[in-house]
């Protein structure tokens, strides 16, 4: 089976990557867009997802920035601290620089002899003359009803767009490609062809975990902004005596760090 991904984010060099260490040839269609690195942005990284990441996609132990501990403070209590995570000093996720994990992997690619890298797609070009009426809308998560069409799958933001403050796209987009290989090897397992049904099964194991997490995200954004709209601190004031219960706050860590296990 050969597979073809659009674009060379972050998303489809490293969904291409854990594909071809299956033995599958995958052609990757680039733009001038996924060859200009931006060196400014970081990404945040779960530990459940940085071993997966280590042994079925590419080794990046080198680039990381471990981080043991997390607190977050809230501007309408002073600047007080609400929540604290930590785990006996063990690593709860690392940072990574974007441009540093997106060349590395890129460069990993170009030796692959079952990889091709395209990058002559031919886009028309238009000229903008005039402007009509503008709009806004506020930012929100975004989730795909329909994961795929016939055989062409969506991956990555396009089927789960978080708020940028939430630090959980990539994440999501991690066990999203763990949860497709496991299909591929439970095919390849009990000798069945791969085709286009991989996209339903896909679909029927992701589409649920992923709009549960995705809006629950969007439900903390949306919490501590209600507090703002209010100009109170009894959000805060709560999220801080919840934070205090240890259940609770294992809880949210472990969510974080391997989303849901359903």
């Amino acid at each position: 089976m050969k597979l073809c991904i659009l674009g060379g984010g972050l998303t489809g060099l490293s969904l291409a990557k854990s594909l071809i260490k299956k033995g599958l040839s995958v052609d990757i269609f680039l733009n001038k867009k996924n060859l200009d690195f931006n060196k400014n942005r970081t990404i945040g990284i779960s530990n459940d997802n940085l071993i997966y990441f280590n042994k079925e996609i590419l080794d990046i132990k080198k680039l990381l920035w471990d981080i043991k501990k997390i607190e977050i403070y809230s501007d309408n209590l002073r600047n007080e601290k609400i929540l604290n995570f930590e785990n006996n000093n063990k690593t709860l996720f690392a940072i990574i620089k974007n441009y540093q994990l997106q060349s590395k992997l890129f460069t990993s690619l170009k030796k692959e002899k079952l990889c091709k890298l395209k990058n002559n797609i031919n886009y028309k070009q238009y000229s903008i003359t005039n402007f009509g009426t503008s709009n806004f809308f506020e930012l929100k998560s975004l989730n795909l009803r329909t994961y795929y069409h016939k055989n062409i799958l969506a991956f990555g933001d396009l089927l789960h767009r978080l708020h940028p403050l939430a630090g959980q796209g990539f994440n999501m987009t991690i066990r999203d490609i763990q949860d497709l290989n496991n299909l591929i090897d439970l095919k390849l397992k009990n000798g069945l062809e791969l085709d286009s049904s991989i996209c339903e099964d896909f679909q029927n194991t992701t589409r649920h975990k992923n709009y549960l997490f995705s809006s629950g995200i969007d439900f903390i954004y949306e919490f501590f902004n209600l507090e703002t709209k209010m100009n109170n601190n009894i959000i805060s004031k709560s999220v801080r005596l919840i934070g205090k219960n240890k259940f609770l706050n294992r809880s949210f860590k472990n969510i974080a760090n391997s989303g849901f296990k359903i």
